[in-house]
């Protein structure tokens, strides 16, 4: 018994635990000294999560040396699509919701206490939780109030986004080109051009045909024909049934003609002045009013006339 006493006495260490307590404690301690080596020699090459491991959102700097962490968010926010990215900041709004506390500021009642959390990361600031998913402030902002009614990302392509939809620019341009043809006339123009070559300057000319469309025929008279052309299109048995485009407006419709049918002109596109002048000087060749001669000279007699000019002379 007393060799017992003695065995189970020299099995105790210097601080009363046993040898099995000592090894599982260095098993612990060597266990810890490995995951702060692999902490301390883990290292990436992806220049990103250098640049978020090193930036100083807050003073805590919550993100801050957490390179394994932020390594495998990003690999993992890479290879997702976008609408898959969008998905993952709504459900990690949608958890900060939940964790969202409230307290009292003075003389301003309840406020809220927004927690960020991100996926491998956890508890962020807001700096933080917009340098990783790469949003702004105002982007946030709107995301968070989509989340406190649904976490379902919105769907785009023209569905609820009326203003989004363009103007159909190739029917514009098969219908104006053989309209314009069939009521213009085609006119020859002479155009000059300047070339420099060698530091001089040439000047070329050249002689095009210019399609010129009636005088009665004005901008908005080509828009309201074209309006009503898209409807009579529509209306028709055989028209097939898609997402009706923006109609031009009568301002988007006179620059895209400019723009893409340099060739084609307006004979009502005179200056205003020219008109004017045109109707003034008209009106006066068919007024009543008698026309008065200009007073002829006086004539004087020759011997008046001396005398004026002896007077002068003395």
């Amino acid at each position: 018994a007393d060799s017992d006493y003695v065995e189970a006495a020299g099995a105790l260490g210097p601080d009363g635990n046993s040898s099995d307590e000592i090894d599982d404690d260095r098993q612990q301690t060597g266990a810890g000294n490995d995951d702060a080596n692999d902490e301390e020699e883990y290292s990436t090459e992806n220049t990103k999560v250098i640049q978020l491991t090193n930036y100083t959102c807050c003073a805590k700097r919550c993100i801050f040396g957490r390179t394994r962490e932020m390594d495998l968010f990003i690999d993992s926010l890479d290879e997702m699509t976008k609408e898959m990215q969008h998905a993952c900041i709504l459900t990690s709004l949608s958890i900060s919701v939940a964790l969202t506390t409230k307290r009292k500021s003075r003389g301003k009642g309840l406020r809220a206490r927004y927690t960020y959390v991100m996926p491998y990361l956890g508890n962020v600031c807001k700096q933080a939780f917009e340098a990783c998913f790469d949003i702004s402030g105002g982007s946030l902002n709107r995301l968070r109030k989509q989340v406190s009614t649904s976490i379902v990302p919105k769907k785009h392509g023209n569905m609820s986004n009326k203003n989004a939809t363009s103007v159909d620019y190739t029917t514009l341009k098969a219908w104006f080109y053989p309209y314009a043809t069939s009521i213009g006339h085609s006119v020859q123009a002479r155009r000059k051009t300047r070339v420099k070559t060698d530091g001089h300057t040439h000047v070329q000319y050249r002689t095009d045909h210019v399609i010129v469309l009636p005088p009665s025929v004005t901008y908005e008279k080509l828009h309201q024909d074209y309006l009503a052309h898209l409807s009579a299109i529509q209306t028709t048995p055989s028209a097939v049934v898609t997402s009706r485009p923006r109609l031009p407006s009568e301002k988007t419709f006179r620059d895209y003609i400019k723009k893409s049918f340099p060739d084609i002109r307006l004979d009502s596109a005179t200056p205003h002045n020219a008109t004017k002048h045109y109707h003034h000087s008209h009106h006066h060749s068919h007024s009543t009013k008698p026309i008065i001669p200009a007073a002829a000279a006086p004539s004087f007699p020759s011997s008046s006339v001396s005398t004026v000019k002896k007077t002068s002379n003395m």
